[in-house]
């Protein structure tokens, strides 16, 4: 298991490898997104994916144009932060395996059957006592020796700690034995920690419509997570 948090060099690599989907910009996402892709592309050329949260699709579409076949299952709801609406979606990638709803209580999606299952900024937006479900539903769904990997944003400093339950709680259903202050002091005491930016924060509580204070999140890095099925 890989557990690590983004890194400004980790994100210059990315920024050289994968240009296409890494703005020079000022969200988060501009270091999740690629480095999501980054470790797909390591392992596979092709295959089966899942992904979680898809949103508009983005990810979900450039890695269906380089030949793996894509799944996708988002609420739909703008729960989160998200911004279309499932007719959109489906119109617009009808070559996408779309559904709607959480994760845990689908159906239909197929179990055994993924080489990879992701998330980019989307398991903290998962309701607490949906995680495990969730997690144990993405475990049942990979192939044995498949993989899930997942971006999620990390509060590590600020007015808000409240995330910081739903981290360990991402870890301990990863069977992670790291907690996520382990993660939290390394990322603190490290000069090359990726956080979102000023403008970032800016952004988001603009899209929001919170104010200044409604919306205190400070040095939030990408906590990044690999974890393999072993049986």
């Amino acid at each position: 298991m890989e557990i690590s948090y983004a890194t400004v060099r980790e994100y210059n690599l990315l920024r050289e490898e994968l240009p296409e989907l890494t703005p020079i910009g000022t969200d988060l996402k501009d270091f999740q997104r690629p480095w999501v892709v980054k470790k797909i592309l390591e392992s596979y050329s092709t295959g089966k994916i899942l992904e979680i949260g898809a949103d508009r699709c983005e990810l979900a579409d450039y890695l269906q144009k380089k030949g793996f076949e894509v799944w996708v299952i988002d609420v739909y709801d703008n729960f989160g932060g998200g911004t279309v609406r499932f007719e959109e979606v489906k119109r617009k990638f009808p070559k996408l395996n779309i559904y709607r709803g959480f994760f845990h209580e689908n159906k239909v999606i197929p179990t055994n059957y993924f080489d990879v299952v992701y998330s980019c900024s989307v398991l903290e937006h998962v309701p607490f006592e949906y995680i495990q479900p969730t997690i144990e539903r993405i475990y049942s769904c990979l192939k044995i020796g498949g993989f899930s990997t997942h971006a999620v944003d990390f509060t590590v400093e600020g007015k808000i700690m409240i995330n910081r339950p739903f981290m360990n709680e991402i870890l301990r259903c990863h069977h992670s034995n790291v907690r996520a202050e382990e993660v939290r002091e390394k990322a603190l005491a490290d000069v090359d920690t990726f956080y979102l930016s000023p403008q970032g924060h800016y952004s988001w509580r603009h899209f929001l419509k919170k104010s200044y204070d409604e919306y205190p999140y400070r040095r939030v890095t990408s906590l990044n997570i690999v974890a393999k099925r072993h049986a």
